[in-house]
């Protein structure tokens, strides 16, 4: 099961581990760490009631899963997340 719809399970992921937040952008596919201490991944998506094009909140950024025969514990469950949360930025996925 992938919270994403592209990514199939058993793909390997090509990783930037320390993302800046300026390297941040709507649509990335960043690897994260829920408050339990659980890892997903999901994209960087509009905040609720947010100004067209904004990436982030004062409180962080807000995490979606985007396959509904996948749910994942993402901001829908935990609000916003905060740079610290973001694990990791995905720059390529690779199938073998």
């Amino acid at each position: 099961c992938s919270p994403i719809a592209s990514i199939e399970p058993g793909t390997h992921l090509l990783l930037d581990t320390d993302p800046a937040p300026e390297h941040l952008y709507l649509g990335d596919l960043v690897v994260y760490e829920l408050p339990t201490g659980e890892v997903s991944y999901a994209r960087i998506s509009p905040p609720p009631a947010s100004e067209p094009g904004t990436v982030r909140t004062g409180e962080g950024y807000w995490l979606l899963g985007d396959n509904p025969t996948c749910p994942v514990p993402d901001s829908r469950a935990h609000g916003t997340f905060p740079l610290e949360a973001i694990a990791a930025r995905v720059l390529f996925p690779l199938r073998f």
